[in-house]
């Protein structure tokens, strides 16, 4: 049988692997706890640098990239600040301001206007307000097991070995949202793991292609959590500071 691909969660880390798949003719179904795609407002514009966008080329198709590019805002130059809870501000910082940005290097979006471009053709792929809760291994296939009691399977052309789930972004190597370093870690993991998988047709190539993966994800995902926690104590220094400054 052909290979089929299960994913649990519809951020844009699984709705990027989802569209890169589908681009390559692999059997993909998304399992999305919430009931459409509006119904999670929590989190706040996304930050996307260099290597989150490249990882978005790679797994959207042309239409849904100009699509994203003409909804986020050029940040080359912006300026991020966060206020206190009267609106005096505690932090600020520049970004991409040395000189080497290149127009498009970071760029604004709105965090559900990003999904709403992603899950655009997934409508039969994405499952709504169905909610993965665990998975089973057997021999023979991977089954997901959802909150309303149904399943979902994934079976296999002879027995797979151990390696047939694997994970990404937050699921993986959560951190601090500091930097949006976390947005674009799951969106390159969503490109690497499509380009391996795509690559793995042959009767052993989904195991292998995961290893591929998992190897090259910790290289960089666990960096990137270093990073993120480095931007993370930065960030809470300058807001205690802030708060000392205001209180005096």
């Amino acid at each position: 049988m052909p290979l089929r691909v299960l994913i649990a969660g519809a951020a844009v880390g699984g709705l990027a692997l989802a569209q890169a798949l589908r681009q390559a003719g692999i059997a993909v179904t998304v399992f999305e706890r919430t009931p459409t795609v509006r119904a999670d407002r929590r989190g706040y514009r996304i930050n996307v640098h260099r290597v989150g966008g490249d990882a978005l080329a790679a797994c959207l198709p042309d239409e849904l990239f100009r699509q994203y590019l003409a909804t986020s805002r050029d940040e080359a130059r912006a300026r991020v600040a966060v206020f206190g809870h009267r609106m005096r501000p505690l932090y600020a910082s520049d970004v991409g301001v040395d000189g080497t940005a290149t127009p498009r290097d970071h760029t604004g979006v709105n965090r559900l206007t990003l999904r709403q471009v992603m899950v655009a053709g997934l409508e039969r792929e994405v499952r709504f307000g169905q909610e993965g809760v665990r998975f089973e291994q057997t021999p023979d296939r991977v089954r997901v097991l959802l909150a309303d009691g149904s399943t979902a399977e994934a079976v296999r052309p002879p027995t797979w070995p151990a390696g047939r789930v694997t994970l990404l972004g937050d699921a993986i190597h959560p951190m601090s949202p500091a930097g949006g370093t976390g947005a674009n870690t799951a969106l390159r993991d969503a490109a690497v793991l499509a380009g391996k998988l795509t690559a793995a047709r042959r009767p052993a190539g989904p195991v292998s292609a995961v290893a591929a993966y998992e190897t090259e994800m910790c290289r960089y995902g666990f960096a990137a959590v270093a990073e993120s926690l480095r931007y993370g104590e930065r960030f809470a220094q300058a807001i205690r500071h802030a708060e000392k400054e205001t209180h005096r």
